[in-house]
């Protein structure tokens, strides 16, 4: 019992670590995309999204 209990904690701490990075994630990609312009090219606005992508993937 004491054993289930311990798994599940850990598997809500980690749940709960993964949305704290994936906020972080989210809030620097909309803070980043917010400063740019309307000159800002697509290529700008891609590596934006694919850094973001990456991080994620690092999750």
């Amino acid at each position: 019992m004491n054993e289930t209990v311990s798994t599940i904690e850990m598997k809500i701490s980690s749940k709960e670590r993964l949305k704290r990075n994936f906020m972080l994630i989210i809030d620097s990609y909309i803070k980043e995309r917010e400063r740019m312009g309307m000159m800002t090219s697509a290529k700008d606005r891609d590596e934006v999204a694919e850094r973001a992508r990456k991080q994620i993937d690092l999750l």
